[in-house]
């Protein structure tokens, strides 16, 4: 009974995001922000009534989706880069990430006997990109949001580096989601990042790209926590 409601109220997620991806292309501006704010409130009751009760991870992924909704929230008043409530919003998400990072640390597969991770390029080239990306925004970036703004990249970038370690420990269809989650979350970043500091402008096709690939990447990561949390 319990699986069955936290179904239904996955269902719900997905209508939710529907919508209010369909109110981002008739530029419907308060449904945009009233949608918006009901998405995670969704995804966090799915996640407390799916998961473990035992769960070493819960209270770090629960976390994750509740600073999400506060940057989400922080966003909402943003109009430019200086704004404060966009420095509140970075935060937020930042502490989102770290508390999804943490709760891939715990992520233990029982059924393997020692948990050894294989060697990989992926990490390093994970680095690289935010390395690279850095470097070709850095200098659009106002100068009191270049250290903050640079924090930011490579904690995103620790949290896909931990989820791709949680792949290896599993080695499972979940895990890969989850690792696909995290990058689809660096890339809902970068794309941001791109309009806030270098393009200067946001269009529709380019808020639908942000909005889904974020929406997308929470849907992976809580999904796929409650799955392996359970192995």
């Amino acid at each position: 009974m319990r699986s069955s409601k936290g179904y239904i109220v996955l269902v719900v997620y997905i209508i939710w995001t529907i919508i209010h991806l369909m109110m981002i292309i008739r530029e419907q501006e308060a449904l945009i922000s009233f949608s918006k704010l009901l998405l995670m409130p969704t995804l966090v009751i799915y996640y407390l009534m799916s998961s473990s009760t035992t769960s070493k991870i819960k209270p770090w992924i629960a976390l994750g989706i509740l600073f999400s909704f506060f940057g989400d929230w922080a966003l909402i008043y943003t109009a430019t880069a200086s704004n404060r409530y966009f420095m509140i919003g970075l935060g937020f998400f930042l502490l989102a990430h770290m508390s999804y990072t943490m709760g891939f640390g715990k992520l233990k597969n029982s059924l393997a006997s020692e948990n050894k991770e294989n060697k990989s390029v992926i990490p390093g080239i994970i680095l690289l990109c935010t390395l690279g990306f850095l470097y070709f925004i850095i200098s659009s970036v106002g100068t009191e949001l270049r250290v903050a703004v640079t924090v930011y990249a490579f904690v995103i970038c620790l949290m896909s580096i931990s989820a791709y370690k949680v792949f290896l420990r599993f080695k499972s269809r979940a895990s890969l989601l989850l690792f696909l989650g995290a990058l689809s979350f660096m890339i809902s970043d970068m794309v941001l990042a791109l309009v806030t500091f270098v393009f200067d402008q946001r269009t529709v096709h380019l808020s639908v790209v942000i909005m889904s690939t974020y929406l997308i990447a929470q849907y992976l990561i809580v999904t796929q926590s409650v799955i392996l949390e359970k192995k």
